[in-house]
């Protein structure tokens, strides 16, 4: 793995790990009827630079992680509008809660498959390996302790 490609990587997981510590803060106030801006913008800024990063990575076929992240950009793209265009009126309200939620949980599976392509045990339990070299290096060893630790969960 070439500098470059490993300081991406590095630089993807951070912007992953943002947007999955923020949206787990923003799910807590949803649920507890708090609404913080600081916390929503940076969910929904880390989360949309995630899935769209996702996409500058070296692939040779289409991956579900694309298929997730393309499900995840559409998402944003009407979750978004929800609440800095229709201010969470009417209708609205329900489309951004949902998209709020679905959101942190699409970002987690993507964030757990690149576990199972290195980790053997993880496939020899009926995972697949995602298709393409996994790089090594920035992000990898917290990647499979995130996986070991949801399946221990």
């Amino acid at each position: 793995m070439g500098t470059g490609l490993g300081a991406f990587t590095l630089f993807h997981v951070a912007l992953s790990l943002v947007g999955i510590f923020t949206g787990l803060v923003l799910l807590f106030a949803l649920f507890s009827a708090k609404y913080s801006n600081g916390w929503t913008a940076t969910f929904l800024v880390a989360t949309t630079a995630t899935s769209v990063t996702g996409f500058l990575f070296p692939f040779r076929k289409f991956l579900p992680s694309h298929a997730v992240g393309i499900v995840s950009l559409l998402v944003l793209a009407v979750t978004i509008p929800a609440l800095y265009v229709f201010h969470l009126a009417g209708p609205w309200r329900r489309t951004y809660v949902i998209g709020a939620v679905c959101r942190p949980l699409s970002q987690r599976f993507c964030f757990n498959r690149p576990a199972f392509h290195e980790d053997s045990r993880a496939q020899g339990a009926g995972a697949y390996a995602i298709g393409a070299p996994v790089p090594r290096g920035a992000g990898g060893g917290h990647v499979g302790f995130h996986c070991t630790w949801d399946s221990r969960g």
